[in-house]
């Protein structure tokens, strides 16, 4: 907590969780560092989101994401780390929805002294969930064996099956056909995709447009 943090929480965490019993009495088992390569700025975000929440005043930023570049107020409720990364789900009044930015899309945060009245906010848990568990991509790749590490640090070992001719035959859902793009693009020539269709032709015309730029 505290390698996000302008306070030091952990050793009043560790306290009250303690509470006079051995709970938590060996300590420095176990460490948990919640930083990123954005280090630097992440705590300065938490700290502004933080108050910004318990004031309910509006924040502003520029954020980055596939559609381009953009201008963004909105109105946040709270601060999630979800899948090693963090976000903040506020509402956005230009889309008139509650969405989740993620930090490392969001730069130039600046507070705008102008506030909002709280709204109802949804279900916290559907409200979450839906953003990173949309099934549209139905991903079937056969994995070269180089590759088995990866897939079950990702992934788990139950991810894929062994085929008969030796290779890791995986199957899963994904949210984002770009993200799965690019991920599938950072086994280089260990990965086979089987289906679907639609994205065996994304990635030989994007492989395709590689070579021509080093031609």
């Amino acid at each position: 907590i505290d390698s996000v943090s302008k306070n030091n929480y952990g050793q009043t965490l560790i306290e009250k969780f303690s509470s006079g019993k051995t709970i938590l009495a060996e300590q420095g088992i176990i460490l948990i560092d919640l930083a990123s390569w954005y280090q630097n700025s992440l705590p300065d975000k938490i700290e502004r989101i933080r108050l910004a929440i318990r004031n309910h005043e509006n924040i502003a930023f520029v954020y980055y994401s596939e559609k381009g570049e953009s201008e963004r107020m909105i109105e946040p409720y709270r601060i999630l780390f979800q899948w090693s990364a963090w976000y903040v789900y506020g509402y956005c009044p230009a889309q008139g929805a509650f969405r989740l930015f993620r930090f490392n899309r969001l730069w130039e945060l600046r507070n705008t002294n102008t506030f909002f009245d709280p709204r109802p906010l949804p279900d916290e848990k559907t409200a979450f969930e839906s953003y990173f568990q949309k099934e549209t991509v139905e991903l079937t790749a056969s994995f070269d064996m180089r590759a088995k590490y990866r897939l079950i640090e990702e992934y788990g070992p139950d991810c894929f099956t062994v085929s008969e001719s030796g290779g890791l035959l995986f199957r899963r859902s994904f949210s984002s056909a770009s993200y799965v793009t690019q991920w599938l693009f950072s086994f280089g020539d260990q990965v086979k995709v089987l289906a679907p269709s639609f994205l065996i032709t994304t990635l030989r015309e994007q492989a395709e447009n590689m070579v021509r730029q080093y031609t």
